[in-house]
């Protein structure tokens, strides 16, 4: 693994010429590769080209213009090289789709100089299945400014904006890609799939999905108290806390209007005609049995943990405590939530609370082995994992996050939230085979 610039050579043949130094070890490669684009190349020696490959003294390659032109080169990058059987690979390449320009990636960006090569940021319609190319915002970090140019496909594409569809997920696949977090993970397909693994059944709160009035009823009857949530969406909206308080009244708290919920009371056929009126009835939602959550100063909260993927591992980098605010039962931040750090919300003796976070921490990577095994054949980088304390202090799994915000990070410590932003790129690169310099 050395470091490396690419300088354009005029010369009009496939010819790379490298260090004398470096000449033995790649003389018997015929291809060069950058993303997923190779081009057929000989390997030649120049005695000028010396530099020790290191990071601060990067070798530097001539790339004859076809070949420089066909891989889309950026001029005065530092790169990473390594060999893969016959082919010469320089990279990373990394990609994150966004829905707005490259601003998205300016918090990922920090640990650019432990990696090199290009991290560049788009929307899925630039990519050209032609050419294989996609266009965005590239950081260049000699330059330290965002430029606006065309790469070939990265190796590796981090899903945070739009989604993609299944058929171009597999074609991108076909070509050698991996997208991190491509399957949508939607409420109650999730906790039907942990229930089929073993390690997780235990901890999945009751659940079916609402394809009647009386699946929603015949929870009430078992459980007095449940949740309704709908199949797809995040920030607390359009959630429903439904008690039942005798056999003809139900208090209602709806979530779906604005940030505190609108409290109803409401007799079987008000409700039955509220259920028809949000279309709850279409396969849209499913319905949980109502946990009484663990509480701080008198509101009830529940634990993001945010795992990510280390050299294929799973490794918290982060937890945050989301507490309802008072007189609610959401504790999502964009219903007025607040973020806590887990030392702040625990009880007990210094001991007891490391006892719990380690706890914690086990469960959620106990659940993250459970999704991979449960998609076995997706890549997730980082789930935002929810868990629930209950009363009697038993960890429950509420849902699984494959585009996980992590705002409330930027309150409670920086440092987390810095060390979030940036592992899916560190991760892409381990991905990539190449290396993650430091710590």
């Amino acid at each position: 693994m050395y470091w490396i610039k690419i300088e354009e050579d005029c010369s009009t043949e496939n010819e790379v010429a490298v260090s004398s130094w470096i000449y033995e070890e790649f003389k018997k490669v015929n291809n060069l590769q950058h993303g997923l684009l190779k081009e057929s190349c000989v390997i030649n020696s120049e005695n000028r080209l010396l530099n020790t490959g290191t990071k601060d003294d990067p070798f530097r390659i001539k790339v004859s213009t076809n070949i420089y032109k066909a891989l889309y080169f950026i001029d005065d990058i530092v790169y990473q090289m390594q060999t893969d059987g016959r082919t010469l690979k320089v990279g990373p390449l990394s990609g994150m789709t966004v829905f707005k320009p490259h601003k998205a990636g300016n918090s990922r960006v920090k640990q650019y100089e432990k990696v090199g090569g290009v991290f560049i940021v788009f929307k899925p319609k630039t990519m050209n299945w032609d050419t294989k190319t996609v266009e965005g915002y590239v950081y260049h970090a000699n330059q330290g400014k965002w430029i606006h140019t065309t790469v070939p496909f990265p190796e590796v594409i981090y899903r945070r904006g739009a989604r993609f569809r299944e058929d171009v997920v597999q074609r991108y696949r076909k070509l050698g890609g991996t997208i991190f977090n491509s399957k949508p993970l939607f409420k109650g397909e999730v906790d039907q799939l942990l229930l089929k693994q073993h390690l997780a059944k235990e901890n999945i709160i009751d659940f079916r999905p609402v394809t009647s009035e009386e699946d929603v009823f015949e929870m009430l009857d078992e459980h007095h108290e449940v949740v309704m949530k709908p199949r797809v969406g995040g920030k607390g909206r359009r959630i429903l806390f439904i008690s039942k308080v005798s056999p003809e009244a139900f208090e209602v708290y709806d979530y779906s209007k604005s940030k505190t919920a609108g409290k109803l009371l409401l007799t079987l056929q008000q409700l039955s005609h509220l259920l028809t009126q949000k279309k709850v009835i279409r396969g849209r939602y499913i319905v949980q049995k109502k946990l009484r959550l663990r509480e701080h100063n008198g509101s009830p909260y529940d634990i993001r943990v945010h795992m990510q993927k280390n050299n294929n591992d799973w490794v918290c980098n982060g937890i945050e405590c989301r507490v309802a605010s008072s007189g609610e039962y959401v504790t999502n931040l964009a219903k007025d939530g607040i973020a806590l750090p887990l030392r702040k919300v625990l009880e007990g003796s210094r001991k007891e609370r490391k006892k719990a976070k380690r706890a914690i921490i086990a469960f959620a990577k106990t659940m993250a082995n459970a999704l991979d095994q449960a998609f076995s054949n997706e890549c997730f980088a980082d789930i935002g994992m929810d868990i629930a304390m209950d009363e009697e202090g038993k960890l429950w799994f509420i849902e699984a996050n494959g585009l996980p915000l992590f705002n409330g990070f930027k309150r409670i410590s920086k440092k987390a939230y810095r060390r979030i932003a940036a592992q899916p790129l560190l991760y892409a690169t381990q991905k990539q085979g190449f290396q993650v310099m430091g710590k």
